[in-house]
This record gives C-alpha cells, sequence and structure tokens, in this order.
C-alpha cells in the first residue's frame, strides 16, 4: 500500500515535470520559428526561462538610446507572441559596455541601460500592444560582460538585450 502510494506521488511528480519541460520546449520552439530568418538572433534554454537575444546593431539607433525602424520590426514576432500568451512574465535585461555615449542626460552605464529596457518595454506596450504587467525592465549597466571593453569589437558584444521569458509552471508536487 506505502509503495503504490509512492509510485503514484512520483507518477504525478514525473507527469508536472514533463508538463514543464513541454512549456519550455513549445516556447522555444516559437521563437525559434519567428526568428527563423533573423541570424544574430539566438534562443536557448535556460533553466525555467527561455532567452532570446537580439542584436544591438539592429535593435538600436546609432546613439543606443531608441529603438530603430529595424528594430521596430524586429519586435513585432515578439510581440505577438506575447499578446498570444499573457501568462509570460518576460525580463527586458539590457548590458552596455563602459563606453557612455555622447548624451549629457546619461548619468553613468546603469542609466544608460535602464533608459535602453525601459525604451524597448515602453514600445511592446505603445505600438504592440503588449501587456505591461508581463514586462519588466532591467539594467545590467556595464556590469556583466560578455567579453573585454577593450576593443570596439568587444564593446559592441556587451552591448546586448537578453529577453528572458518565463512561463506559467505547474507546481511540482513535493515527495514525502
Amino acid at each position: 500500500d506505502d509503495l503504490a502510494k509512492r509510485n503514484t506521488r512520483l507518477q504525478s511528480i514525473q507527469k508536472a515535470q514533463t508538463e514543464r519541460r513541454k512549456l519550455l520546449d513549445d516556447l522555444k520552439t516559437a521563437l525559434t520559428a519567428a526568428y527563423t530568418d533573423q541570424a544574430d538572433v539566438t534562443v536557448a534554454s535556460e533553466g525555467e526561462t527561455v532567452a532570446l537575444s537580439l542584436p544591438d546593431k539592429t535593435l538600436f539607433d546609432s546613439k543606443g538610446l531608441e529603438i530603430s525602424t529595424s528594430g521596430k520590426a524586429l519586435l513585432k514576432s515578439l510581440a505577438g507572441i506575447l499578446t498570444e500568451r499573457p501568462e509570460l512574465d518576460v525580463d527586458v535585461v539590457c548590458h552596455t559596455d563602459n563606453v557612455l555615449p555622447k548624451d549629457k542626460s546619461l548619468a553613468d552605464t546603469w542609466d544608460w541601460s535602464l533608459r535602453r529596457a525601459t525604451n524597448l518595454v515602453r514600445l511592446l506596450i505603445a505600438e504592440y500592444n503588449v501587456n505591461a504587467n508581463q514586462l519588466t525592465p532591467v539594467a545590467k549597466g556595464e556590469y556583466y560582460p560578455a567579453t573585454s571593453n577593450a576593443t570596439p569589437e568587444g564593446r559592441q558584444k556587451n552591448r546586448r538585450t537578453v529577453l528572458l521569458l518565463r512561463p506559467a509552471m505547474p507546481p511540482v508536487p513535493t515527495a514525502e
């Protein structure tokens, strides 16, 4: 009797884990399909999130603050997925390099990355009708570089935007 209860509990845990994996795989598949024509866009599973990395040179204007016309086109597919899936939570994580653009209104690289993140969030809400409750702008500044800031190429790689998408996950029953 005790063994039967444990097996039932184990099956419910395995079922919940399978459902969670399926949610993440379905989201990753949808994002990958939406961006198949975009060479610089990457989609990866990271734990219980799916990370969508968007290329800085396409996403932002030459000053590195406002979303460019090509960036708006790039965000259209993402916006479609977000409006179809209101249960998704998204952290819009913007990174910068250590050289501020010539904009006197920026205090530091955190300010720069926060402005980039909030500009992206505002655009998704205003132009694509994404629910504001789904989006959280996150500023990382220069403090999590992907590579060295010693060269222009390195600084370009460090200016990046990663959207961390988290689907609403079914709870996993606890083992007794």
